[in-house]
């Protein structure tokens, strides 16, 4: 004779649920919303429409985080506070006018974590700025090719 266990029929802490199967490890679905560039008018050297731009800023003062944020939006980019892998396309930093600040800008959690990435390979890490390239973007109304010299 099989003995079946007693139904249960209260929600207490002894009742599991069962997942689907191959769903344990599964990611939650990407929600946040992927923008995509703003064609360049006439310049050869802008990115192409379909790559989506999402910024991120460190160690700028806050009405910097807010211009950055600002030409994010209006040339159709995305701006994200936290850096996240595959998902930050540039990080914008300030710009380095001297030994000091260069250091100061090294040492930032945001940029330490981007070489990281960049060192280790796989996936796609962030291109390093400097906020000179945001007022470029802005002045030729597109997301332009980042240059060396930013």
């Amino acid at each position: 004779m099989i003995r079946r266990p007693p139904a249960h029929s209260g929600g207490g802490a002894s009742e599991t649920r069962r997942r689907p199967e191959g769903s344990r490890n599964r990611p939650p679905p990407f929600s946040r919303k992927r923008s995509r560039a703003v064609s360049p008018r006439g310049s050869a050297s802008a990115l192409p429409p379909s790559a989506p731009v999402c910024v991120c800023a460190t160690a700028l003062p806050p009405d910097a985080k807010r211009s950055v944020r600002r030409v994010a939006g209006q040339l159709g980019g995305s701006y994200l506070g936290p850096l996240e892998r595959n998902v930050v396309t540039h990080l914008v930093c300030p710009e380095i006018g001297g030994r000091t600040a260069e250091q100061e800008v090294l040492r930032s959690p945001k940029v330490i974590e981007a070489l990281r990435w960049i060192r280790d390979g796989g996936g796609s890490p962030p291109r390093i700025v400097s906020i000179r390239w945001i007022g470029a973007c802005e002045a030729a109304g597109a997301w332009i090719e980042v240059r060396e010299e930013w």
